[in-house]
């Protein structure tokens, strides 16, 4: 390991993947990484839902206003009265 002399005091950090000079990660680091982790998530899964929900959006606009438009021609071509 690097950084220790003769007679120095280390401070060393054993884990799963063995005995290391640099400290664990602090618990706010962790909930700042959990937090990015899970919005990068919702965000890839839910972006191209709606996309999707959006595209059928305006496709349904277009429809019900191109009815919208025929149904006001053919009231317009209405005769009413004698």
């Amino acid at each position: 390991m690097a950084g220790g002399g003769v007679g120095e005091r280390l401070i060393l950090w054993a884990g799963p993947d063995g005995v290391s000079i640099t400290p664990p990660r602090r618990h706010a680091q962790t909930v700042i990484h959990t937090a990015v982790a899970g919005t990068g998530m919702a965000l890839a899964t839910g972006l191209p839902v709606l996309c999707l929900y959006w595209l059928v959006r305006a496709r349904c606009d277009r429809l019900r206003y191109r009815l919208w438009d025929a149904e006001w021609a053919r009231l317009d071509h209405h005769r009413t009265g004698p």
